[in-house]
């Protein structure tokens, strides 16, 4: 979705949407039919962050329901569900008229998985469910039979898991499975293949993604630079990953190296999951792409400024979060990032030195000493 697109569609949540999420409140919900769920459809506008940390719940839904399970995204976020196995169908909103398609099959339950706005759960009040749950985050609360409570420090996979405990009347379980997500069988060989040199020499495979959807979290492309430098020295191989905005960036760190490998606006994003896949560590700012590195089990390193860490950051012993606080941090609130009054001093005073620290101690520093001396 462009950003004037977004925008329009939040303005008129906060207009439109406010008024009719009132006046479909004062008709009611209607009774829920409670019995069977054989078809339900998850609704999940968003980034790819917010599509990955929904699997695992999506994945508890095939474990406890002996159900088919739709679900109605959009272009951004779509290639995300590609990696989630289970699905019977996924539908977009914003391409061609799949927003209608979902409102004319029978569905036992809707769940609403948007966080706070409140267009998606107008639609989950519109199309034919038996049964509709979401967050009681405001006044969608109404166009609801079950609303489930939003923890704002909660990992955000926790929060989707309670609220499909809640919508299917089962036992809220707090932990899941890594991976929780698949990378299609063509794309891992093609992966593996192309690794497979690298692998067999012990090779540590540092992969870099530069970019983000939302410039506030970006970190300099000349520290990034600065960065692989630094470990290609030290006898790391450097991948270079993201889609064609990340151009620019991907070419600047590029040219600090003396053999790098860049992907940049050359893989889709399965073709990028199965990269990712295969590294030893993976670097990158709060992104979508680093849910994935999460979802896929792949060690990282990530860097946080506006995003709440305690609720995005992978979590694990296999991953490390830079970041710096000051009391304005964290400042972003249900995908809202103010204007800084600091010019992001967050995301500027992370240094070089302290990222590359996160990737020794994820990799080990006794192999990379021993590594490095090999380089020289």
């Amino acid at each position: 979705m462009k950003s004037g697109e977004e925008k329009l569609l939040k303005m008129l949540d906060s207009t439109l949407g406010v008024v009719l999420t009132e006046v479909l409140g004062l008709l009611g919900s209607g009774q829920p039919e409670t019995g069977s769920i054989r078809r339900v459809l998850v609704v999940r506008p968003g980034g790819i962050g917010d599509a990955v940390l929904l699997c695992p719940a999506i994945r508890r839904m095939k474990e406890v329901l002996d159900a088919e399970i739709d679900v109605l995204a959009e272009r951004r976020n779509r290639e995300a569900f590609g990696l989630c196995p289970g699905l019977r169908k996924v539908f977009t909103y914003d391409e061609d008229l799949n927003l209608l398609r979902p409102l004319f099959r029978d569905y036992d339950l809707i769940i609403d998985t948007e966080q706070w706005y409140r267009l998606s759960a107008l639609f989950a009040r519109l199309a034919r469910g038996k049964l509709r749950a979401g967050f009681s985050t405001n006044n969608r609360r109404k166009l609801f039979h079950r609303s489930a409570g939003y923890e704002i420090d909660a990992h955000e996979s926790l929060n989707f898991l309670r609220l499909v405990a809640l919508a299917t009347g089962t036992e809220y379980r707090p932990y899941y499975d890594i991976p929780f997500l698949e990378v299609p069988s063509p794309y891992r060989r093609w992966a593996r293949a192309l690794f497979r040199r690298l692998k067999a020499e012990r090779i540590p495979i540092v992969m870099i993604f530069p970019g983000s959807a939302r410039p506030e979290k970006r970190w300099d492309p000349d520290r990034f630079a600065e960065l692989a430098g630094r470990l290609e020295k030290r006898g790391a191989k450097i991948i270079i990953v993201g889609g064609p905005d990340d151009k620019e960036a991907a070419s600047m760190i590029s040219r600090s190296l003396s053999d790098p490998m860049d992907f940049s606006g050359l893989t889709n994003l399965a073709q990028t999951a199965a990269l990712i896949e295969q590294a030893d560590v993976f670097v990158s700012v709060d992104s979508g792409l680093m849910h994935i590195a999460y979802g896929l089990g792949t060690p990282s390193v990530s860097l946080f400024g506006p995003g709440n860490r305690a609720k995005w950051a992978p979590k694990g012993d296999i991953h490390r979060t830079v970041y710096r606080s000051f009391s304005c941090s964290p400042c972003s609130l249900f995908g809202k990032i103010p204007r800084c009054p600091y010019n992001y001093r967050c995301m500027k005073s992370i240094e070089v030195g302290e990222v590359e620290e996160a990737v020794l101690s994820v990799l080990g520093r006794k192999r990379w000493k021993e590594l490095s001396s090999l380089k020289a």
